[in-house]
């Protein structure tokens, strides 16, 4: 097999072609791709949360989001995705591809010389078995990106610098042959030598850029129970997560059991896994207390007519 690397590497012309198919074909892709979930963990007991962090080069120079921006800016980013989401309908042009919509906070992120680019509600897609260069080539695609579908709990729009940018969008995608992804199901365990080519798109409405990752830099990354920020890191802002989707049932980062539900045990995941020393926030029969508390006081004070 040969390996397509977009930089610091010499090609003949046939290599040269075979990377230019394949980044407008995937593009394609990504453009038309739609998908559909119902998000829910298909059993508590199989949580598996899959991450990888990359470099990447822009092709070109471009003006996007007011900063000009191209090959000399260094790209690096993360992508994190839940392994063990749920059925969807299909998501592309072959019999064997599905769509899934995640809500994990900072799960696919980007940095662009001094822009951060952040998706806290994206799409993971598989293309298993689905037409390559020609049409007898078949390739296995995972794509990560834009979303329309689903209920979400973070707004889907991309997060550029921390603010929504709802024109804008960011495409990944990774290429491999056809025997890598068995299903249309998310991957397990994918390994960074499963894939020969690695593309990046980003659009902010009225411009946009081509990317490349650096394979050599596709490396998969350890979870952490309790990273429900999705940043690498345990501290108060996973509590922050947790605190805002506290009773969701919606596919969430902060479901850190994955039983459906983002409850107390989830932050108790949290804390265990933060250890001490104290980050301040208190323990959620404490909210559930200074409630109860509240109630009584109204109703005391509606019974005393005061």
């Amino acid at each position: 097999m040969r390996i397509i690397q977009p930089s610091g590497s010499s090609y003949d012309d046939e290599s040269s072609s075979r990377r230019s198919i394949h980044a407008t074909r995937i593009m394609v892709r990504l453009l038309f791709a739609i998908g559909i979930v119902v998000p829910a963990c298909a059993q508590a007991a199989a949580i598996s949360h899959v991450a990888f962090r990359f470099t990447a080069s822009l092709a070109w120079e471009a003006e996007l989001f007011g900063h000009s921006i191209g090959p000399s800016d260094p790209v690096s980013g993360r992508v994190v995705y839940r392994a063990n989401a749920p059925g969807s309908l299909s998501a592309g042009n072959c019999s064997d591809c599905a769509g899934y919509a995640m809500d994990l906070v900072s799960g696919l992120s980007l940095e662009v010389g001094t822009l951060s680019l952040r998706y806290d509600s994206y799409r993971a897609a598989v293309f298993n078995d689905g037409p390559g260069i020609v049409p007898e080539t078949l390739e296995d695609v995972l794509t990560f990106g834009r979303t329309d579908v689903g209920p979400a709990s973070y707004s889907m729009s991309l997060l550029v610098d921390g603010a929504p940018y709802p024109t804008a969008f960011v495409d990944l995608a990774l290429v491999a042959d056809s025997f890598v992804l068995t299903s249309a199901a998310l991957p397990i365990d994918p390994q960074p030598t499963d894939f020969f080519v690695g593309n990046l798109l980003i659009n902010d409405g009225a411009e946009f850029v081509i990317g490349f990752l650096d394979l050599a830099s596709l490396v998969r990354v350890p979870t952490t129970t309790g990273d429900y920020f999705s940043d690498g890191e345990l501290n108060a802002r996973d509590y922050s997560v947790w605190q805002a989707e506290f009773g969701s049932t919606v596919a969430s980062s902060a479901d850190g059991n994955c039983d459906g539900v983002v409850d107390a045990a989830d932050y108790t995941l949290w804390r265990d896994a933060v250890g001490p020393p104290s980050l301040g926030v208190p323990e959620p029969g404490a909210l559930v207390g200074a409630a109860v508390l509240l109630v009584l006081s109204i109703t005391r004070k509606v019974v005393d007519g005061r």
